[in-house]
């Protein structure tokens, strides 16, 4: 290898480097705003009328909502197939529990569920067998 070449893998690795800390340190600020969405949800938790269903929706799209993001963060940091399968499973789920969903939603719903389920055991499980 020739000096220049060395210098421009030097400066390729610098940049891969400090593209990963920028990464990962998108992920801690992602974590913090869901804690940070979570806890102010939490903090008027008792002032919620339970007997209304829009309650329970609300509580469900925050538990979903907070997994996103925490499955987001994962797939900064690890970038990997079942990190993106899990993200996108949870996206599914999320959008397929809103009580104002359509006929057509929840059949893309189910349809996106069906193609995640075979990308999951097609590729994932016979990934992590090996």
């Amino acid at each position: 290898m020739d000096r220049q070449t060395k210098i421009i893998n030097g400066k390729k690795a610098l940049i891969k480097t400090i593209l990963n800390y920028f990464e990962s340190s998108l992920s801690v600020v992602v974590v913090l705003a869901v804690i940070v969405y979570v806890l102010s949800y939490l903090s008027n938790f008792h002032t919620y009328d339970w007997k209304m269903m829009e309650t329970f929706y609300d509580f469900i799209n925050l538990i979903l909502l907070s997994v996103v993001g925490i499955e987001v963060a994962k797939l900064l940091i690890t970038q990997d197939i079942y990190s993106i399968s899990n993200l996108l499973t949870f996206v599914v789920a999320r959008k397929m529990l809103k009580p104002d969903i359509s006929a057509e939603e929840l059949v893309f719903g189910v349809i996106s569920f069906a193609v995640l389920f075979f990308i999951h055991v097609k590729f994932i499980q016979k990934k992590q067998r090996v």
